[in-house]
């Protein structure tokens, strides 16, 4: 029978709270909790090596996006810093549009127009910035700018107080100094026709003489080009379709000299059409018979027709046409001064015209 003694378990006994399995992993170098990590670990490695990738992968798109749009304003600043006209930073706010940079380079773009006297399109410009961006500096300076564009365009815009002074003391300058002195020699073309430049206000115009049917006419007025007849002479009349031009006097009466018979280019055979030029006679008045008189007064007055003119039919020696320059006529204005009249080419021969000589005064 066993004893007291022998009814003793002599077994291994584990500590209070362990389990076999803790003393076997410890046995094993790890721990238990560890161990079961790198089960779990190993069990779903894929799915987290896959959301691992997802993550580093949407980091680096948007730190490359980051860096792209970084170097954009970069160089978008350094474009700016470039551009100098309106038309290169109109070009640069339509390209870089997204970007933080863009209200500085509408207020830049509104600068220049400004600078340009364009204040037009500067006022726009500035309404985009002020509208699109009210809280940033460059949308509260451009504000601050559109205020005084209307005070700024009244002085300095093309109809501005200023502007129309400067135009007054052009003027006097040019008719008290008299034309440019004129040093070119005219290009001699026996087989094509003479050429006149007339330096006008508006720009400047080309004629082209025709000495072919009126060479009379055009000795007269080749003539009074190299006279210097034309040079500080006045725009004397202004109508819808027409530009009188050439008189001594603002008002179209100056004196008048000896004159020549009447003679006509062929050019004038359809009317009086938009860019002919023809030297102005006296017209009879109305219920007056026109007289050989007053077909033989032109001298050295002309007019060009802007448009055709109707009315003119047949009325002034025709000599030639506009070749270019036609839209300057258009612009210029009674009173203003004719700049200079040079000729540009003409033929070897002198052109000396046969001229009425000036009736006598009658005794007083």
């Amino acid at each position: 029978m066993p004893t007291a003694e022998n009814d003793k378990d002599t077994r291994p006994k584990l500590p209070p709270g362990r389990t076999l399995d803790s003393v076997i992993a410890e046995h094993e170098g790890l721990p238990l909790w560890m161990q079961r990590i790198f089960e779990g670990v190993k069990t779903y490695q894929n799915v987290i090596y896959a959301v691992l990738t997802v993550v580093l992968l949407s980091w680096a798109i948007l730190k490359f996006r980051a860096t792209q749009a970084e170097a954009r304003v970069q160089e978008a600043w350094w474009e700016l810093e470039q551009a100098k006209s309106p038309e290169a930073l109109r070009a640069l706010a339509e390209k870089y549009d997204d970007l933080p940079i863009a209200p500085f380079i509408r207020l830049q773009l509104g600068r220049a127009l400004m600078d340009g006297q364009r204040y037009e399109e500067a006022m726009t410009e500035l309404q985009l910035a002020k509208t699109r961006w009210p809280e940033s500096m460059p949308g509260k300076l451009a504000g601050t700018l559109l205020n005084s564009v209307g005070e700024i365009k009244g002085w300095g815009g093309k109809d501005g107080m200023l502007e129309q002074k400067l135009a007054e003391l052009r003027k006097e300058k040019v008719r008290d100094e008299g034309p440019p002195r004129d040093t070119h020699s005219p290009n001699i073309n026996d087989v094509g026709l003479p050429e006149v430049e007339i330096a006008t206000p508006g720009g400047k115009v080309t004629i082209e003489l025709d000495e072919e049917t009126a060479p009379n006419a055009v000795a007269a007025f080749v003539r009074n080009v190299e006279r210097g007849l034309y040079g500080k002479s006045y725009v004397w009349k202004v109508e819808p379709e027409a530009v009188f031009l050439g008189d001594s006097l603002p008002d179209g009466t100056g004196p008048v000299g000896a004159t020549i018979a009447w003679e006509s280019s062929a050019l004038g055979n359809s009317g009086a059409k938009a860019g002919l030029v023809a030297l102005v006679r006296t017209l009879p008045a109305e219920g007056q018979e026109d007289t050989e008189a007053l077909r033989n007064s032109a001298a050295f007055r002309f007019v060009i027709f802007t448009a055709d003119a109707p009315l003119y039919d047949g009325k002034f020696l025709v000599v030639g046409r506009v070749k270019d320059g036609l839209d300057a006529v258009r612009k210029l204005q009674q009173k203003e001064t004719i700049f200079s009249a040079r000729m540009l080419q003409k033929r070897s021969h002198p052109y000396e015209p046969k001229e009425i000589p000036k009736a006598p005064e009658p005794p007083r």
